[in-house]
């Protein structure tokens, strides 16, 4: 039966909750839960950025917010990037998700944040709060045997620059990618570490990625690309990542609402 809603308390999250958060995440979007790995901690949104809500003594509801910036005409704002909102099924209709997403976003905007932006799974619950659709993501599907046959602008490779994989040390380069590339554009994003550390593919264990690295060291372009099933034995599907500096998640559109 589903609690009435005053009976649920909204507190930020902490580390003990992130096992538990795992299995809701997965719960709420209907992946095949994995064993919660501690050594993932520091790639997660801060706990000071989290919320949950308790219920028979265990978590039943969870937002979250990655500290972004969102660049303008050149200028930057804070962001909140919306994220993994999550309530279990028994207390789902109950109003728990509005009032841990409203409450979310008292919070960050607290913390300074003036913008915030989400992938909506569900364009109505997400409208209701003040979001409104700002843009889509283009997904082309490319053979992978036509990637053989590419070739770099004059036919070669820059023999100064060194293609390799990626490590932890390139998150900072990594992040000055995404904000040289924010920089030019409208609506772009740039990313804290632990966000930019996902981006250097370090946080998966299905996530691949490489830097391009001038003579100099400096890191100037870098390639993700994620492995999934496709459903058929031999087939896997690969995602890629190669423009840096912009938010992508499946084909849904990117929602915005100002700060609270």
């Amino acid at each position: 039966m589903t609690a009435p809603l005053r009976t649920v308390p909204l507190r930020t999250a902490t580390p003990d909750d992130h096992e538990a958060l795992a299995l809701l995440s997965a719960q709420a979007f209907t992946v095949s839960p994995a064993p919660f790995d501690p050594a993932r901690r520091p790639y997660l949104v801060d706990d000071a950025r989290r919320l949950v809500a308790d219920a028979d003594g265990r978590v039943v509801a969870h937002a979250a917010a990655w500290r972004f910036g969102q660049w303008f005409g050149g200028g930057r704002l804070s962001c909140a990037g919306v994220a993994g909102v999550a309530v279990a099924p028994e207390h789902r209709g109950s109003g728990l998700g509005t009032a841990i997403v409203t409450e979310l976003l008292r919070t960050v905007r607290a913390q300074g944040d003036v913008v915030a932006s989400l992938y909506p799974l569900n364009h109505r619950f997400y409208r209701s709060l003040g979001f409104g659709l700002s843009s889509v993501r283009r997904r082309d599907r490319i053979p992978t045997r036509e990637l053989a046959r590419t070739q770099p602008p004059g036919g070669r490779r820059d023999p100064g620059v060194t293609i390799r994989p990626t490590t932890l040390d390139d998150v900072p380069g990594i992040e000055q990618v995404l904000i040289r590339r924010a920089r030019r554009g409208n609506g772009l994003l740039d990313h804290e570490p632990r966000h930019a550390a996902r981006f250097a593919g370090i946080a998966s264990a299905s996530t691949y990625a490489w830097v391009a690295v001038d003579a100099v060291g400096t890191v100037r372009g870098y390639l993700l690309l994620s492995a999934r099933d496709a459903g058929r034995p031999g087939r896997v599907v690969l995602g890629v990542r190669g423009r840096p500096g912009r938010r992508r998640c499946g084909d849904r559109g990117r929602a915005v609402a100002p700060g609270r």
